[in-house]
């Protein structure tokens, strides 16, 4: 048997076993001795009784009201920023130089907004229906007002993006994370912009029915409180209705944050995450602040296993409804979390939703924490498990599963594989155990993945879900951005090794789960369209998002972030690129995801070098608006 850790000082864990593995709820009642830390809601409660259990479906309830929908950060839902019923693309391009007053402000950061075709065509080949967000520039269809001017070096403007309709008008509105943002002379204390959505697209201050100006989120105008230096405010953000009330919720991670435990102990860098409910727009009245083994909402519980130096308890975030009661469920990645004496194993926090309340340590089944015991191959020092997370419905029960990424883990030997763990869940939001464990080279019924475990590679690194074959159950897809390729250009005749060119796994859903398998990378001699060249340093697979781009009829379209893309077009001479010609590129593939189709399309922000590179000249290529330049890791979050 595994003994428990930490969990008995808490005095209401309930730890249950099944068969050699282990899983913590949190018994039901109240503490009764520490306050919320957090606001009362004072808020109306609205009535969706007639909406049944499955209300967040987007179904009508049995009076024909219209009731709303469940938010998902899984790669399942994404954004409509222009209310046409067809998903759009955000890039976050955090380490781009933007132009301001003339000059350029280094890496302040910048998001790309792609508007898809509301023709149903998919996403644009034109740099026409696209928006360049940064702080302190005027672009929008409203007001003429600049986004928080003015930006600031290095705060890193799009590091983190979700979408969600916080004001509940029916259009996507998004938060866009700025982790490294000085606040009030505090060093990275961190920061988070929402901007609204309009039948325009995204403005800055929108003067349409329900459109809102744009809000600037920081520790000191929410539930935080006090700015705290490197605390990394907005560095993973999920959006979800997590309490089953009419609007989308923000979840936001403050990985570095310092946190005072029961006994009055300050634990550096535990980690917390803030919760903004949406009430016609996000409203810090009904703030949350959550952190291990603090009171939950009310006085309830404390959140379980209680905070530790350097957790970083929030430095991922997704969302699920995993007991299928229609209310959002909030995934906590705590990357460094020790388990069972492991240092930097890793854990994952599964906090259950529930109507019309904050979220609670007692809720549904009870407050969930999930780490390695739960599969064959157990925890690992250094696994990083929790750095990615995704939700889907892998096995097609109806009952969202949900996979986490530990891509420094250690497979037959080699240091930072990396692997997947696909936790299945059961009606009711309880575990199946154990987990499947999936790695480079390994087979699930019949399906078997490519190449074998390398040092380094980081399988697992970045997830997503979609459908990319159209038979409504979830598909997962995997980036190893490190991966060293080797490819044959018949061309060029030439073969290069390239290190961390990196490559995608896709692996499809179904009543067998993940038998049968697809390898995508960069190059071949078959990718007559984009991506053509692998290159080292590329980093292909980095970020990953899915959406139908083309409309609900369509299958999933999978987006691959490169953000080391040198931006080449030609192989000339077995040209090996400098280092230091990193711009970034992502990369979109409709499904049937094929490397040879001409549908497949890249899009980069403008170049102007020396480098054989043209709007014109490649096929699938799309040039956006800014500038392309050295290090600016174009592609480094997709959403």
């Amino acid at each position: 048997m595994l003994a428990p850790k930490r969990s008995l000082r808490l005095g209401l864990a309930l730890l249950v076993f099944t068969g050699s593995t282990a899983f913590l709820l949190q018994a039901t009642g109240s503490s009764g001795a520490h306050p919320a830390h957090g606001r009362q809601r004072t808020r109306t409660v609205r009535d969706h009784s007639h909406c049944g259990a499955g209300y967040g479906r987007h179904k009508r309830g049995r009076r024909g009201r219209s009731c709303p929908p469940v938010g998902s950060s899984s790669g399942i839902t994404k954004g409509d920023f222009n209310c046409d019923g067809i998903a759009d693309l955000a890039i976050g391009v955090p380490d781009d130089n933007v132009p301001y007053n003339g000059g350029k402000i280094a890496h302040a950061g910048s998001v790309e907004i792609v508007y898809a075709n509301s023709n149903g065509t998919g996403l644009p080949n034109t740099v026409d229906g696209s928006h360049y967000w940064f702080r302190g520039n005027l672009n929008g269809g409203g007001a003429n007002v600049r986004l928080f001017d003015p930006p600031s070096p290095g705060e890193r403007f799009g590091a983190a993006l979700a979408a969600g309709d916080f004001n509940g008008d029916g259009c996507s509105d998004l938060a866009i994370g700025l982790p490294n943002a000085t606040v009030n002379g505090v060093p990275q204390a961190g920061a988070v912009i929402v901007m609204y959505g309009t039948p325009l697209g995204l403005d800055a201050a929108p003067n349409l029915g329900k459109g809102r100006n744009a809000e600037f989120w920081t520790a000191a105008n929410t539930a935080v409180r006090t700015p705290q230096a490197y605390a990394h405010f907005g560095a993973a953000l999920a959006w979800g209705n997590f309490d089953g009330l009419a609007d989308a919720d923000l979840a936001i991670g403050i990985p570095n944050q310092d946190v005072v435990n029961t006994l009055g102990v300050t634990v550096r860098s535990a980690g917390a995450v803030l919760m903004l409910y949406g009430d016609n727009g996000l409203n810090d009245q009904i703030g949350q602040f959550i952190a291990q083994g603090i009171p939950s909402f009310g006085g309830f519980p404390p959140f379980l296993d209680g905070s530790f130096t350097s957790d970083h308890f929030g430095a991922t975030l997704t969302a699920g409804d995993f007991n299928n009661d229609g209310i959002s469920d909030l995934v906590v990645g705590i990357p460094n979390k020790a388990v069972a004496s492991v240092p930097n194993a890793g854990r994952v926090d599964v906090i259950y939703g529930r109507y019309g309340q904050q979220l609670r340590a007692d809720a549904g089944p009870g407050e969930l924490l999930l780490d390695e015991r739960f599969t064959s191959l157990g925890p690992s020092s250094g696994a990083h498990f929790g750095a990615s997370l995704a939700v889907g419905n892998f096995n097609g029960d109806g009952t969202p599963d949900l996979a986490v990424g530990a891509p420094d883990k250690t497979i037959n030997g080699q240091v930072s594989a990396g692997a997947v763990d696909v936790i299945f869940m059961k009606t009711g939001g309880t575990p199946n155990t154990p987990a499947i464990v999936l790695r480079e080279g390994s087979c699930q019924n019949g399906g078997c993945l490519s190449r074998a475990p390398c040092p380094g590679c980081r399988f697992g690194y970045s997830l997503a879900v979609g459908d990319f074959n159209n038979d409504t159950v979830s598909d997962l897809a995997v980036g190893a951005p490190f991966e060293t390729l080797s490819d044959y250009q018949a061309v060029e005749a030439c073969t290069l090794n390239s290190r961390a060119a990196g490559d995608v796994h896709v692996l499809y859903g179904g009543s067998s789960p993940f038998s049968r398998t697809q390898f995508l990378f960069a190059g071949g001699n078959n990718a007559q369209a984009q991506p053509k060249y692998q290159w080292a340093g590329a980093l292909f697979g980095f970020s990953l998002t899915a959406w139908k781009f083309r409309g609900a009829a369509f299958p999933s379209d999978l987006v691959i972030g490169a953000p080391g893309d040198p931006l080449l077009d030609s192989f000339p001479a077995c040209f090996f690129p400098p280092t230091e010609g990193q711009f970034g590129a992502v990369y979109v593939m409709p499904g049937p995801l094929n490397l040879s189709s001409s549908a497949n399309r890249r899009f980069s922000q403008a170049y102007g070098g020396v480098y054989p590179f043209s709007s014109g000249g490649s096929s699938g290529t799309v040039s956006l608006q800014g500038t392309a330049e050295v290090n600016e890791h174009f592609g480094w979050n997709a959403y």
